[in-house]
């Protein structure tokens, strides 16, 4: 006999494959797109890997090719990606900054905390513009994980193909 009631086990089992078996869930550190690639010719999500020369390069690869169901993007350089992605975040940004909620909802102390913080910032750079004020600024000086979240808020998916692909926003 086994340990899990066999009815118990085949529904938990159907559950696991409806969810499509992914678990990327955009934690890498090589990209800041990690979690939002996906392959456009079966839908699986990529990963970035390093070309293993020393890891000059990194690549997005599908991950359906791995497991073999799929025949696969050639290896996209995240950089390229990247590249092609973030003026289309810089519009979509800027249009909808001006539509973004302000400071009134957060604490006090949190506000006065970032304006400091931003201040260093701007002085450690020799800038005079507020980075919150420009999508641009704040791009250039943010993170990867900063970059992360705010491609996520921004995008649902970037679809690769061989030969092109598509930035899906929300």
């Amino acid at each position: 006999p086994g340990i899990v009631d066999s009815d118990l086990w085949l529904s938990v089992q159907e559950r696991l494959a409806a969810r499509g078996g992914c678990t990327n869930r955009g934690t890498g550190h090589r990209s800041w797109l990690q979690g939002l690639a996906v392959c456009g010719l079966c839908g699986a999500h990529c990963y970035a890997r390093n070309n293993g020369k020393g890891a000059a390069y990194t690549y997005f690869v599908c991950r359906g090719k791995r497991q073999g169901i799929c025949p696969g993007i050639p290896g996209l350089r995240t950089q390229w990606v990247e590249d092609a992605v973030s003026p289309i975040l810089a519009q979509q940004a800027e249009q909808l900054l001006p539509y973004a909620e302000t400071t009134p909802q957060l604490d006090p102390a949190a506000v006065a905390l970032e304006e400091l913080e931003q201040q260093l910032r701007r002085e450690a750079t020799g800038r005079t513009e507020t980075p919150a004020g420009s999508w641009a600024a704040w791009w250039e000086t943010a993170g990867l994980e900063q970059r992360r979240q705010a491609a996520a808020l921004l995008l649902r998916e970037v679809r690769l193909y061989p030969d092109h692909g598509e930035a899906v926003l929300h």
